[in-house]
């Protein structure tokens, strides 16, 4: 019997949200289920039965059962809603043929081998639909431009990953509205800044902040202090990427609440001597500042409200209170796009990081009393070992590499990735005020970006560094990260009655 209807219904809603990623099914049914739970709910609230103890207001399990079963419906059909569009059926009529477009870049260019990708949005159309348009290298083409293409309209197809796993490249752009492509179209610039005045300025703060990066700090040094700062994974070379990889530490470069969570820590460690609500306002600030330099992208912006959220749990100190605000927040996104659940990585590492950090860190921080706690090193090792076990059973479904040298490569990288991440920070920013000020620190940001590349690189050389698992499937995720609830929640509990006693 419970007390709330919180985890019910939203763990109900995010069921829902799972099913119809995963299942097809009529839309009857959903609408069926929908009807017969709320007909249940209104019966049971105003025949007051809903209540196995009103003084306590205990819920009976049939009411929980039944506001489940409802959530779940809502789930579905919000899936249901937020894909009934799949592109324009005129467009559709003219796939593989050479077609004229009219539309408005409304993303930076992200450079791959091939050429540099932006997301278009096209115009004259009903319904939001977006294409993905790869460019030639060293292209003309930025945010805001309003552009004429001319070209072969293409449809995303699904691949396969490197381990032999089908990746579905076709939801993957979909979450974003994207329902096309195009390779190396002829392009006409008809006018710029006609998307977001607000976004052009922060990619352009951005592009500055790189700079002064690479002016200050050797490559490839450069590319891991844009990566862990501002601009994620895609900053690194292919090769330290895949080193990154296969040592189990590629979340330490993708802009995450973990990310986030770092830079605000390291704000409020500078500033430990002040009070501690000081302390914590000041690292809300350092927050909305990486926000503001990393493009205010959605991703990023995720990341910060998570961020925030674990700020929040350290000043009340009631890690139940923020476990709700987090869940709170992720199922806000999934309301807005409910296709995050399973079909965007960013999302599902941030989240998950960052729950790992509010509920196992202090775990982990208990089982390692061997590890000093002066400049917060025992805080940094529990930190980076809480976020890589709770990230560790969503890699293995969505990509089946296990890192052997995962957990020791996260010990040891956590503890310079915070003071690293601030010194690159300041080494950009002073690029603002003097060449010569972010040259001097740039040297120190090289010794801790070059330990770390090392330290990495070393371990991704170890004989069998990284196994494939080929069968890693959804209920065996779903069943791991049950067992971790359990184990949390059994923690919490016997650290509430050492607490009473």
């Amino acid at each position: 019997m419970g007390h709330s209807l919180f985890y019910p219904s939203t763990i109900g809603f995010i069921t829902g949200v799972l099913i119809a990623s995963t299942k097809k099914y009529d839309v009857i049914i959903p609408t069926f289920l929908l009807v017969t739970s709320l007909c249940n709910i209104f019966y049971f609230y105003y025949s007051h039965n809903h209540y196995v103890n009103k003084q306590l207001k205990t819920y009976s399990y049939y009411f929980i059962g039944v506001v489940f079963v409802f959530s779940v419906s809502v789930g579905l059909i919000r899936y249901q809603l937020f894909t009934r569009h799949s592109g324009d059926p005129l467009f559709h009529a003219h796939v593989d043929r050479v077609v004229l477009l009219h539309a408005i870049i409304i993303s930076e260019g992200t450079h791959r081998d091939q050429g540099v990708r932006f997301i278009a949005e096209l115009q004259g159309v009903k319904n939001v639909t977006r294409i993905l348009l790869t460019d030639q290298l060293y292209s003309p083409l930025r945010y805001g431009d309003e552009i004429k293409l001319k070209g072969v309209l293409e449809l995303p197809e699904n691949f396969e990953s490197d381990n032999g796993r089908e990746f579905d490249y076709i939801s993957f752009l979909a979450k974003d509205k994207i329902f096309y492509m195009m390779r190396y179209p002829e392009v006409e610039v008809i006018d710029h800044q006609k998307a977001s005045r607000l976004k052009e300025i922060l990619f352009s703060i951005k592009n500055a902040y790189i700079r002064n990066i690479d002016r200050a700090i050797p490559f490839p040094a450069s590319r891991l202090a844009s990566g862990i700062t501002i601009a994620g994974k895609g900053a690194l070379p292919k090769n330290i990427q895949e080193e990154f990889r296969v040592t189990g530490t590629l979340q330490a470069v993708v802009l995450s609440g973990y990310n986030t969570t770092i830079v605000a820590e390291a704000f409020m460690a500078i500033c430990s001597f002040l009070p501690f609500v000081i302390a914590s306002s000041i690292g809300v600030i350092g927050i909305i500042l990486f926000t503001i330099m990393a493009g205010g992208s959605a991703t990023v912006i995720r990341g910060s409200i998570m961020a925030i959220l674990v700020i929040f749990s350290k000043l009340i100190r009631r890690r139940y209170s923020v476990t709700r605000a987090l869940t709170i927040a992720a199922l806000f996104m999934l309301v807005l796009n409910p296709m995050l659940l399973v079909f965007d990585p960013s999302f599902q590492l941030s989240f998950l990081a960052t729950l790992g950090l509010v509920t196992v860190s202090p775990i982990v921080e208990k089982h390692t009393t061997w590890v000093t706690q002066r400049l917060g090193l025992r805080g940094m090792i529990s930190s980076g070992v809480a976020a890589q076990l709770f990230v560790t059973p969503i890699l293995l479904y969505t990509s089946g590499d296990l890192s052997i040298v995962a957990l020791p490569t996260n010990m040891l990288l956590s503890l310079g990735i915070p003071i690293t991440m601030f010194v690159c920070f300041i080494t950009g920013m002073l690029g603002f005020l003097s060449t010569f000020l972010s040259v001097f620190i740039g040297y120190v940001s090289f010794v801790f970006l070059w330990s770390e590349l090392t330290l990495v690189h070393i371990f991704s050389r170890i004989p069998y560094a990284t196994v494939s698992i080929n069968y890693f499937p959804l209920w065996l995720m779903i069943l791991v990260y049950m067992s971790f609830s359990v184990i949390i929640y059994l923690f919490h509990k016997n650290n509430v009655k050492e607490k009473d006693m």
